[in-house]
């Protein structure tokens, strides 16, 4: 049984000088103290604590955010200038960096400044912002010799770990902050909790900001502590009583334990009476290994304590000072009475180069712990070491101090401005090695993206991997050079190749070096193997290469000049598409031919064993696997196959026949339509084959074994029937799509793969448990038959099949843990919570950092399916001016879930380069696809005629207002969703491979055409503006779906439509008209004719038509039904006026319209000189216009809003839908033909 918690923990005796301490471990013969536990009799209780704290320590965040000047200093060049003269002395001496002091370190102007600034840190407002350091003009050394310099006239240098480091560098070493037993979280890029550090003070020098990120949030402790006592005193009580277990996470010395019990607030046991506090969460929740299980030492955390951290958290939120740091920013804040915290980041990924080629230096800021002891007026602590110089910090050995406090393996300890640091660890003194920093690099370097040392002739990357060594595009006699010019310089022969971009299947497969010599290579022509290369294609790299050295024979005479981008003009400065680094827009089909490598007939490979009925050898199947995870696996939930056990278990079957193997069959065929689709795109020309036929073989297959073994009821056959509903989608195959959805739910119900497979969730158990992949798969394999059910429902009961209060799994852990096989516990669908049976010991406090972007995808499914069931709900919803209306909660509950995404799933350019590093670039688009299109989806209330709602809202005049922001907010929606649509074609195929998108981008374009036509005045100038404005968009949308006719079936017919409104449009601004039609004849409507039921139904009436009337005509419920028969002629209803707006009211005329250049039909809607010439329409592929009733999609909505029940009988359901449903067969229909006489569907003459 674990300790009670009033049992104290094992104490280690801690005698001062007790021992003799060596002086080399610091010059000043002084040890840091270390972590210990209190004095248990010095902590005073609850009720002697204070009620509230006066004083200049206790402060707003209000009181400092508008006035930066209490709380910054800006350094002038005087004080610059005395800094650097003394570091420069400093290091001249030769001391280490260990040994500084005031007295070694002298600033006689700013010392007194220092001494003031300290006072007031210690005991004043606790905090300073130093700015003006110049990292980015003197060396690293020189900025750590001052900086340390600086820290000396504020206290000792305390270590920071168990190895001694008193300079400890806060970036991201890739560590998982998860761990929290084993990782200080200041080693990750992960969000930081309000907290102190062990120590009296410390300080942050920024040397590099993060690319998203990262900054600061303070508040005074003394704050928090009296908000609590007046809101939450039963927290405060809790925070003061030491029965608080804090982690040691293994730094440790000799005798002591892995924790010590302490409170996390403390007064001062004299007349003083100061409160201060030591606490860091993460050190008090991870203890699991120490406070669960049958082996229990100390209690786990009550819940009182979790809901103090709870409590504590979100006040510290609520009341903090948010700061910045800039490079050169030195940050100091006492730990005593502020507590500060760190917004999660995102760093430059790795080799990424600025602007000019030069690599970017990831986030790095130097931090010193600095200890003020009692009797230097530091506060009096209830610890043995309160008196000690060097009280507090880490220390558990003798260990010498490094440097380079993470990374002290390392010789070099970093390369700055030509000069490589090099220490002498006999010394401890940094030393200047020289060195050339790369400036351009080889062509072959930078297009690799890895730092060249530019040496003449040949660099050592290039002459270490056997590679071309194309210099930076000149010659020494200043005439551009490219790689076929530079064989001499090379120098290469006889040195024998160590890479090659290209290995052969043989040796891939036995995973031997290749020579990749062509057309056989070395080791096959010595075996007598059969040779065969599976892609002839060229790396990202070498592409990258020919590109740069075919721009650089074209250049303008100002980049011949040598002039670099800031000194070119607005009209000269290459854009960022064309830069060597981007991503070539080219690759998706956009860029002109002539910045586009395009090869040769001759060398196009022969792409026909895409189509072959069988799948192909194992090099290439692995291939297509590969493609499968770069495109699809991330989209929404299908990453439910762990690929690293995927692609061993095909590795090791490689020679086993597949053909049996439904699941590796349709994840091929999903593989072999993308590698056809970046075949085509990044060689800019037409395949010999319809990417659309890649794999169609292969899938079709795969629907029969499925089939075929209905009665053989498995995970993996689930997986297939999953993947293979979203194939039939993306072929236009709607039927098959149906069915299949109802096969996968009926098959995730009979797994019952709703329910976890245990409660073990963190896989503790022994035995023969499943692992922690194998039950993680599991639960996104339910997730993802979730969403499909979902979509496939529309907020239709009768078409839902898995209710969501029926699945007992938690959500999708982040894809790190999933591939590593780290279990954990993440929160449930609804947020905050976790599954109910989890002990409260082995909760974590923060589950949302285990959580990744499927999760949050997930979340948004459940919403939009509310908002779809209340669009057809909408003649017993409140009106949705009112605030406790459906609509305002909806509205509420989609915003908040928008405005609380973590930092890393919002929609920013760095986010996108992040995530195209993961090949979830596609996935972070369809995130943020799918919430715009459901506000559209709920702001169509504020547009009847453009989705003909059934019930639609009657606004009153005094709600014109209201009517207005509906129209506009519905038009901005729709324009965000081309604004990512723009971003999202400058990252490649995958980021376009959700088979969502040809309806999204469809529905996008009607919108905003609609809003233009129909809800403004067209003739007025603000109007014509704002179409010129939005017409690119719209053309944008179009290229995008030309584009995609390679990926989706409904593509190019989309296309056409949307180019037809566009044309249509053009035509009705001009003649200044308001066309009541534009939206009757959507090609998404039906325009059979209305003559057989001229009466309809009436709006709000008991609903008797089937889904298909009040589901979006590119649903694929209605798709589906129209492969068959029917014959009976569609319901109709009665029309809305012409106007799309009630007659007695009209949208405010104070809507606000942006400003922009005087109206005309804009020149770039119709001049495609600017595009390829394989997207102009005059060398588009003329297809036959198919009927777009024809058209299916999952995803786009009802459009009608209209309430259905089933009615009565099959028949009765015929009378008001004119149609059979999809489950009922032709038989069916023509054994009621008998029938029909007596409920005549005829108009009665």
């Amino acid at each position: 049984m674990a300790p009670a918690l009033t049992e104290a923990a094992p104490v280690t005796p801690h005698v001062l000088a007790s021992k003799p301490v060596s002086k080399a471990i610091f010059p000043d013969g002084y040890k840091t103290s270390g972590q210990h536990a209190p004095v248990y009799d010095l902590i005073r209780p609850y009720d002697k604590f204070p009620k509230e704290i006066t004083g200049q320590t206790v402060w707003k965040a209000e009181d400092y955010r508008k006035n930066p000047e209490r709380w910054t200093h800006a350094f002038s060049d005087e004080e610059i200038a005395e800094l650097g003269a003394a570091a420069d002395a400093y290091i001249a001496s030769g001391k280490p960096l260990t040994a500084i002091s005031k007295d070694l370190f002298p600033l006689p102007k700013l010392a007194s400044f220092f001494g003031a600034v300290r006072n007031e840190i210690v005991n004043g407002k606790g905090f300073i912002l130093f700015k003006g350091v110049p990292v980015q003009e003197w060396s690293l050394q020189k900025s750590a010799t001052a900086y340390m310099g600086l820290g000396a006239y504020f206290g000792y240098f305390v270590s920071q770990n168990g190895r001694g480091h008193v300079l400890g560098h806060v970036k991201d070493l890739g560590e998982d902050p998860t761990q929290k037993d084993r990782v200080r979280i200041y080693r990750t890029n992960a969000k930081q909790y309000f907290h102190t550090d062990g120590a009296d003070l410390v300080g942050l020098l920024c040397i590099a900001k993060a690319l998203e990120g990262g900054e600061s949030d303070i508040v005074s402790t003394h704050h928090v502590f009296n908000t609590l006592q007046k809101e939450r005193p039963d927290v405060v009580q809790t925070l003061v009583t030491p029965n608080w277990y804090f982690d040691r996470k293994g730094e440790v010395s000799e005798g002591q334990e892995q924790w010590y019990r302490s409170a996390i607030v403390f007064m001062e046991n004299d007349a003083n009476g100061r409160v201060w506090a030591r606490f860091d969460p993460n050190n008090v929740t991870s203890l699991a290994r120490f406070n669960s299980g049958p082996d229990a030492k100390i209690p786990p955390l009550s819940e009182e304590q979790k809901e103090a951290l709870k409590v504590f958290e979100e006040t510290c939120t609520r009341l903090a000072l948010h700061m910045i740091l800039d490079p050169g920013d030195i940050q100091l804040i006492t730990n005593t009475h502020v507590f500060h915290a760190r917004t999660a980041y995102k760093d430059y990924p790795p080799g990424s180069v600025d602007e000019q080629g030069r690599p970017r230096v990831r986030r790095h800021l130097m931090r010193l712990w600095l200890a003020v002891p009692e009797d230097e007026g530091g506060f009096k602590l209830p610890f043995h070491d309160s008196n000690e110089k060097k009280r507090g910090g880490i220390q558990s050995s003798g260990t010498p101090y490094p440097f380079f406090a993470d990374e002290p393996q390392r010789p070099l300890l970093f390369i700055n401005r030509g000069r490589a640091l090099m220490a002498d660890t006999k010394n401890g003194i940094v030393k200047p090695r020289l060195t050339t920093r790369s400036r351009l690099g080889c062509e072959t370097c930078r297009a690799r993206k890895v730092r060249c040392d530019e040496r003449p002739g040949r660099c050592y990357n290039c002459e270490r991997l056997g590679l071309s060594c194309a210099p930076s595009g000149r010659s020494v006699s200043g005439e551009a050079v490219t790689p076929q010019q530079t064989p001499d310089l090379n120098g290469a022969s006889g040195l024998k190749r160590k890479r090659t971009y290209r290995s052969c299947t043989e040796c891939r497969g036995s995973k031997t070096r290749c020579s990749g010599h062509k057309p056989i290579c070395a080791r096959c022509n010595d075996k007598s193997l059969q040779c065969r290369y599976e892609d002839d294609s060229e790396p990202a790299w070498k592409q990258r290469v020919a590109h740069s050295s075919t721009v650089s024979e074209k250049q303008s005479p100002s980049i011949e000049s040598g002039l670099a981008d800031s000194e070119l003009t607005p009209e000269s400065r290459p854009s960022p598409s064309k830069r060597p680094d981007a991503t070539p827009v080219g690759n998706l089909g956009l860029a002109s031919p002539g910045l586009t490598h395009t090869p040769t007939t001759s060398i196009i490979d022969d792409l026909h064993w895409l189509i072959a009925p069988h799948l192909p050898d194992h090099g290439r199947a692995r291939v297509l696997v590969e493609r499968y995870f770069a495109n699809v696996h991330h989209l929404r939930c299908f990453a439910f196959l762990h690929k690293p056990s995927f692609l061993q278990k095909l590795d090791s079957d490689s020679s086993r026949n597949h053909d049996g193997n439904p699941l590796l069959h349709i994840v091929c065929a999903l593989g072999a339509l993308f590698y056809a689709v970046e075949y085509e795109t990044s060689r800019n020309t037409i395949l010999h084959i319809n990417p659309l036929d890649a794999g169609k073989q292969w899938a079709h297959h795969a629907q029969n074994l499925i089939l075929a073994r209905l009665d053989r009821i498995s995970v993996e056959n689930l997986m297939a029937a999953v993947l293979l509903h979203d194939y039939e989608i993306r072929m236009g195959h709607y039927s098959n799509a149906f069915m299949l959805s109802a096969i996968t739910a009926r098959m995730a119900q009979a797994l019952q793969i709703n329910l976890e497979h245990s409660t073990d969730v963190l896989c503790r158990e022994g035995g023969n448990a499943p692992s922690a992949s194998v039950k993680e798969s599991r639960r996104r394999l339910m997730w993802c038959c979730y969403i499909t059910d979902s979509l496939v429902g529309s907020g239709i009961d009768q078409l839902t099949l898995i209710d969501e209060d029926d699945i007992k799994v938690q959500l999708p852990c982040n894809e790190r843990n999933f591939v590593l096989e780290e279990p954990c516990i993440t929160e449930t669908l609804e947020e905050g919570q976790m599954l109910k049976f989890l002990p409260v010991e082995v909760l974590p406090t923060y589950p949302q950092d285990c959580m990744g972007m499927t999760a949050f995808y997930i979340r948004h499914i459940a919403m939009r399916r509310k908002v779809l069931k209340y669009i057809k709900h909408l003649d017993t919803a409140k009106m949705p001016w009112f605030p406790d209306s459906e609509f305002a909660q909806l509205d509420r509950e989609l915003r908040h879930w928008y405005d609380t995404l973590p930092a890393n799933l919002q929609f920013t350019p760095t986010t996108l380069y992040i995530r195209q590093e993961t090949s979830q670039v596609g996935a972070l688009c369809a995130l943020h696809y799918a919430y715009h299109q459901t506000m559209c989806d709920l702001y169509r209330v504020g547009a009847p005629g453009l989705y003909k709602l059934r019930a639609p809202f009657d606004f009153p005049p005094e709600q014109g207002e209201f009517l207005s922001h509906l129209q506009s907010t519905l038009f901005d929606h729709a324009r965000s969703l081309a604004t990512i649509m723009a971003e999202a074609l400058r990252h490649g195929p995958h980021a376009i491979a959700d088979s969502w998108l040809p309806t999204i981008l469809y529905d996008s374009c009607k919108i905003m055409l609609y809003y233009l036509t129909q809800l403004v005045d067209p003739a007025a100038e603000s109007s014509k503006v704002l179409l010129a404005e939005t017409i690119p968009h719209v053309q944008n949308n179009v290229k995008a779906l030309q584009i995609m006719r390679s990926m989706y079936a409904d593509a190019a017919p989309l296309s056409k439509a949307a180019n037809a409104m566009v044309e249509k449009v053009g035509i009705e601004i001009s003649n200044a008209t308001r066309n009541p039609n534009f939206i009757q004849e959507d090609p998404y409507s039906n325009n059979e004719a209305d003559d057989h039921d001229t009466a309809g139904s009436a709006p709000g009436t008991p609903a008797q038509s089937a889904p298909d009337y009040i589901l979006n005509p590119l649903s694929i419920y209605r798709l589906a039904r129209k492969s068959i028969p029917e014959k009976h002629a569609p319901e109709t209803m009665p029309q809305p006026a012409v106007s799309t707006t009630p007659s007695f009211i009209r949208p405010s005329p104070a809507r606000s319209v942006p400003s922009g250049l005087p109206y005309s039909v804009p020149n770039n809607a119709r001049d495609e000189s600017h595009l390829a010439p394989e997207l102009r329409s005059d060398a588009m592929p003329q297809s036959d216009q198919i009927n777009f009733d024809e058209l299916q999609s999952l995803f786009t909505s009802d459009p009608t809003g209209w309430t259905w029940q089933p009615a009565e009988t099959a028949v009765g359901s015929r009378n008001e839908s004119s149609g059979l449903p999809p489950w009922e067969s032709q038989a069916l229909e023509v054994g009621l033909d008998a029938w029909l006489p007596t409920f005549s569907l005829e108009p009665q003459g």
